[in-house]
């Protein structure tokens, strides 16, 4: 049993108000090995995919300080989110203890759409 615990990576996602209402005593416990913020949008209503929207950066922000004040478990965030886009650098200064670096798919049907419609505007001579 105590090789199954040194060898089992413990994370919880914070998904919802009740779960960023008690993160202190989430970030806490013992045993935990990383936290994950809320990063689908339906976590966090209301945001419309604005990373700098002030709900979701308040709910990082408390995340982070609780993580950081318990000081047991990492913070884990993906490189690159559509809905958190953050530098390696700025994950570095937030204290990121695990950086997920697959990009999601919607990322990447983001660009493809992007790369499209600026084709697109330069045949028709608009961009």
């Amino acid at each position: 049993m105590e090789q199954s615990n040194r060898e089992v990576l413990l994370t919880v996602m914070v998904e919802d108000a009740e779960g960023l209402a008690n993160i202190d005593a989430i970030a806490a416990v013992d045993g935990i090995d990383l936290i994950a913020p809320p990063l689908r949008p339906e976590h966090v209503p209301r945001v419309g995919g604005q990373p700098d929207h002030p709900k979701l950066v308040a709910a990082m922000e408390r995340i982070i300080a609780a993580t950081r004040k318990a000081g047991k478990a990492g913070l884990a965030l993906p490189l690159g989110h559509p809905l958190y886009p953050r530098t390696l650098a700025e994950n570095q200064k937030l204290g990121t203890g695990l950086l997920l670096c697959g990009t999601p798919p919607q990322t990447r049907l983001l660009r493809s759409f992007t790369q499209e419609l600026t084709e697109i505007r330069r045949a028709l001579g608009t961009g």
